[in-house]
């Protein structure tokens, strides 16, 4: 049993720190873009990073993982790295989704060989991505 917990205890912390890390590039790029408010762009000048976009989205992870308090340990680690798993697979989907579509509407840059192998790597990506997103489930996307 201790085994398990010190395993999910790491898987926690990695999935907190991806999650943050991705959040904040995301807030950033929705800032340059003004959709979001420009502290989630500023950039430290010494590290080029956004350094407020991490605190403030480890500040909001946080106060989203307080929301799940009441229930069991193991029901709450689940749902977490279900969460998780649909917020990175909603830009994995986009993107190769997005790649299809410019596959088909710039066909003729490609040669067939090279048209047929990025079109089924594209085509494999948005399967598995959308497969994925299904099995997460109704709760854990409508949350």
């Amino acid at each position: 049993a201790y085994v398990i917990a010190i395993c999910a205890v790491i898987t926690i912390i990695g999935s907190v720190n991806g999650g943050i890390l991705i959040l904040a590039q995301d807030a950033m790029a929705a800032a340059k873009y003004k959709l979001l408010p420009s502290i989630f762009g500023k950039r430290n000048t010494q590290t080029n990073t956004p350094v407020k976009g991490i605190f403030l989205a480890g500040i909001l992870m946080s106060l989203m993982l307080l929301l799940t308090v009441n229930q069991s340990l193991n029901k709450q680690f689940n749902f977490l790295i279900l969460l998780s798993t649909l917020s990175l697979l909603i830009p994995y989907f986009l993107s190769a989704t997005a790649a299809l579509i410019l596959l088909m509407k710039n066909e003729k840059q490609f040669n067939r060989k090279q048209f047929l192998k990025v079109f089924i790597v594209a085509l494999l990506a948005s399967i598995y991505a959308f497969w994925t997103l299904i099995g997460v489930g109704q709760e854990v996307i409508f949350y």
